[in-house]
């Protein structure tokens, strides 16, 4: 009996420990997403749910947030972290401009005193089920404003990314981040030619 009234109370122990109540919900509850013109929504896609896309993203441990790139996560730098993504139109009868609200919790990297923003994108992401970022250098983005968590106790807070003049999609997208090994080529390539020119001097 006292075994089983052990592994009761673990249990339970267990499942408090998980439903904390830590969260976000995110969502463009003001207004719509829209071009720099601040008057053409992004465009959504009624027939597939496939529209440009949003990311939820915690700087990291540095605070600030890092430049994107036009492959992967689309996240430069060295710790930016995407938390979660949604698409404009999907699940939201493929309204322009806007997008279905999302929710992270405790597993979502939500913890009080971290710092997110949103990076919306002007295309849709290059495979709707991948969450990766579009790949054609013509596509634009936008940050948010950062957002911080703060809640002490075990709550949701709303971060509503339409609050801030600069969500608009108005940066060209960076290149990809060169491989390490380019580098190292290049490095190579220039001491080979530093040496060719000295020996011919």
């Amino acid at each position: 009996m006292f075994r089983k009234l052990t592994v009761c109370a673990i249990a339970l122990m267990a499942a408090c420990s998980v439903a904390h109540g830590y969260g976000i919900q995110w969502a463009a509850n003001n207004n719509w997403l829209n071009y720099s013109d601040g008057a053409t929504p992004l465009a959504g896609d009624s027939s597939s749910s496939f529209g440009c896309f949003v990311q939820l993203i915690w700087v990291g441990a540095n605070g600030t947030i890092d430049s994107a790139y036009d492959s992967g996560t689309g996240v430069g730098g060295s710790d930016d972290v995407v938390v979660d993504t949604r698409w404009v139109g999907a699940a939201v009868g493929g309204n322009d401009g806007y997008f279905a609200g999302g929710q992270i919790s405790d597993g979502g990297n939500v913890v009080s005193g971290r710092v997110y923003y949103a990076r919306i994108w002007t295309a849709p992401a290059a495979n709707y089920a991948s969450d990766l970022v579009p790949t054609s250098l013509t596509n634009f983005y936008g940050n948010s404003a950062l957002f911080t968590y703060n809640k002490v106790s075990p709550t949701f807070d709303t971060f509503d990314i339409t609050g801030s003049a600069n969500v608009n999609a108005t940066l060209p997208v960076n290149s990809a981040v060169p491989e390490p090994g380019i580098f190292a080529l290049a490095v190579v390539g220039l001491i080979s030619l530093r040496t060719m020119t000295r020996k011919k001097l």
